[in-house]
């Protein structure tokens, strides 16, 4: 299974969609990287896996900001797994600590409204969980009619805001 969210699943996805494992750059089949310390590194070619069955969280309502953005796909076969292809460990609930000021990190070629053009390198990237009220008094909230509830995350840097979401992050 692949975990993504639901909202991209709703939004883009078709009968015949593949899921691509091992890709950075999505402008080159094999990426290298050339680090200081380590030389220069190359992957294998990515590899693509038909799609069996998608299942979206049944409490999802595709709208903007939308709480339980999650959802699994099965894919048809098993993954072949290489130093850039690996399974996460995800924790469990109980595991978690979504306590305000935990770091969460996130990753994926996903675009904001600004960014042209689309993204072809994989971002990473840090935010910290904030309180809830803080995303409501962002003025794209307010005049959106939109508000976020305790079903939401509200992540921001240390310093200001950044982005108001559901549960996207992955826990680090």
């Amino acid at each position: 299974y692949v975990l993504t969210v639901a909202h991209c699943i709703v939004r883009c996805w078709k009968k015949e969609e593949i899921v691509r494992l091992g890709e950075f750059n999505v402008m080159t089949n094999v990426d290298c990287l050339n680090h200081e310390e380590y030389g220069n590194k190359c992957s294998e070619p990515v590899k693509d896996y038909s799609i069996e069955e998608v299942k979206v969280h049944e409490g999802y309502i595709h709208s903007a900001a939308a709480p339980k953005d999650i959802a699994l796909v099965r894919l048809s076969r098993d993954v072949e797994y290489s130093d850039f292809i690996r399974p996460v460990c995800l924790p469990t609930a109980k595991e978690v600590d979504l306590n305000l000021g935990v770091e969460l990190t996130s990753s994926g070629w996903g675009t904001g409204f600004t960014e042209k053009p689309p993204v072809v390198i994989k971002k990473k990237f840090t935010v910290w969980l904030r309180p809830v009220d803080e995303c409501n008094k962002l003025k794209i909230i307010q005049t959106s009619h939109r508000r976020v509830t305790d079903d939401h995350h509200c992540v921001g840097s240390k310093s200001a805001i950044l982005l108001n979401a559901t549960a996207r992050a992955e826990v680090r």
